[in-house]
């Protein structure tokens, strides 16, 4: 899929305007990392070039973003082998020349070896996905009211993506579709502020997952929002909008308990702010 032009959107026929898309998302999933940007990018059939266009990431921080984090074990175990494969073409040589069965003994202990070693770098390479895995997970402690409390994750993964373009890979997991309506000019922030009203600019700043003061910074043209936040304005307009318009409040109510889910996930407290993580609907809707 080529997205570096704008495109006519195309909604699939089978895809459900007033069904929450997001249900489907499994309970025990873990924060997006940079082989789900390399997934949806495979997914959306982008190359690298698009991808870095499409995520606003230099195509450094996408390498960066995607690499294998069993890369150095792999290579470690690589170079053991390497010097092990000389031997062995040495040996196999060797033996073309001469009748010594001591050969034949070496040659058949530097296989066994060769198996060996690669055995234990899948075992390596494995526990090291189950540790950065399990690191991810949430931790719960007993609080003095006797209730159990879901504390933020251990840690993140050395390539965890932020929360702004966490929630643009999940969006564009479930509707895909919309990338076909990015614009080349940047979306209309006034045009998403008034879509959402009565909602304030906190809450505004909530749903692309920045701080409080995101949106009235923006409005003010202090600074632009970065990459991700603009994909997710755009496609979060033409999704709101969509027919019918009467389920607007509710895919925005789907939207806003999605974000929750994700902010509870990945620890986020942005500049302490603890309320966002319990942010609710205002009244009416």
């Amino acid at each position: 899929m080529k997205i570096s032009h704008p495109m006519s959107l195309s909604i699939p026929d089978d895809f459900d305007i007033e069904s929450n898309p997001f249900v489907s998302l499994p309970e025990s999933r873990l924060p997006v990392v940079g082989r789900d940007l390399k997934m949806l990018a495979s997914k959306l059939r982008l190359s690298v070039i698009d991808s870095s266009w499409f995520y606003g990431l230099t195509v450094a921080a996408w390498y960066e973003y995607t690499k294998d984090p069993t890369e150095k074990i792999r290579s470690r175990y690589q170079k053991k082998i390497k010097k092990l494969e000389v031997q062995r073409h040495d040996i196999i040589n060797k033996i073309q020349n001469s009748r010594d069965k001591e050969l034949k003994v070496n040659l058949e202990n530097i296989d066994t070896e060769i198996e060996a070693l690669e055995e234990e770098c899948r075992s390596e390479c494995a526990k090291k996905e189950r540790d950065e895995l399990q690191a991810c997970q949430p931790r719960r402690r007993p609080l003095s009211s006797g209730k159990e409390d879901e504390l933020p994750v251990a840690k993140k993964p050395g390539n965890a993506v932020d929360l702004p373009l966490a929630l643009l890979v999940h969006l564009t997991n479930q509707m895909p579709f919309l990338v076909q309506s990015l614009p080349l000019s940047d979306p209309h922030i006034e045009l998403f502020a008034d879509l959402l009203e009565p909602h304030t600019e906190k809450d505004f700043s909530f749903y692309v997952g920045r701080d409080e003061n995101a949106a009235y910074r923006w409005r003010k043209g202090m600074n632009p929002p970065s990459t991700a936040v603009k994909r997710l304005i755009h496609m979060l307009s033409v999704w709101f909008l969509m027919e019918p318009a009467a389920s607007k409040d509710q895919r925005i109510k789907w939207w806003v308990d999605f974000v929750n889910q994700e902010r509870r996930l990945l620890g986020d407290r942005i500049a302490g702010k603890e309320e966002h993580a319990k942010r609710v609907l205002p009244p009416g809707l």
